[in-house]
Order: structure tokens, then sequence, then C-alpha cells
């Protein structure tokens, strides 16, 4: 496996869902969290953001989902199955999950409204 991944950033737009506010937020990441007026400590919130499959995949290869300094603890999914818990920062291989379209779903608490939100990307490890 390749030491040097190939990096594509999820930037955005993420659709934010504060509370129990049915109306989504639109947000790029990274950001400063206090910039989002909704966001208080111990929200509940949800951040999805849809994106095309990464092209170019050869067999072999891996792709790893990576949760970088997000200011949350909670689940993520990817199309509707969970990977796991985090909190703050995590990395999920999801080379089985790969398909055409995928949605990442975060669902969690706000752990401190005045950080700088990190960021959500993906890294292939070409063999």
């Amino acid at each position: 496996m390749s030491d040097s991944p190939h990096s594509i950033r999820l930037n955005g737009p993420w659709q934010a869902y504060f509370g129990t506010d049915a109306n989504p937020t639109r947000i790029q990441l990274p950001r400063d969290w206090s910039t989002i007026p909704a966001v208080t400590r111990d929200d509940g919130l949800k951040l999805t953001r849809a994106f095309h499959a990464p092209t170019g995949i050869a067999p072999g290869d891996e792709v790893v989902l990576v949760l970088d300094e997000l200011p949350i603890s909670g689940k993520v999914s990817l199309n509707g199955q969970e990977l796991g818990d985090f909190s703050r920062s995590e990395r999920f291989t999801i080379t089985q999950h790969l398909a055409l379209r995928h949605e990442i779903k975060i669902e969690g608490l706000s752990l401190d409204a005045g950080e700088q939100a990190g960021e959500v990307r993906l890294e292939i490890f070409a063999r």
C-alpha cells in the first residue's frame, strides 16, 4: 500500500440540521463553529453531504473516510449503513461500501461552539 494517499476533501456544501430544526443550513468545512448562531454546546446536530464515488479506483486500493478535528461526538453512516462512533477525529475504511453515489451522515452532539471545525476527506491508498 502507498504511504502517501491521494486526498479528496469533502468541504461542502454540507446540509446542517441543528437541534429540532427541520430546515437545513448550508455550510462549508472547515469553518469556525462560532460563526453558526444555531450551534451551542450539547445541541443535537446532523450533517449530511452527498458525493460521487471517486474515479480510478483499482482492485486492491483502499478508500478511507477521515473525520479530522470536528467538534462533534456521535455516529457516522454512509448510505444508511452505520460505520461507527467517533469523537472529534476518526478513520473508517469504506472500500467495501463504494457505490456510484454516496451520502455521509454525521449525527451527534456539538462539543464546543467556539472551536474551528476541521474537515472530512477521502484518502485513497494505491496498492
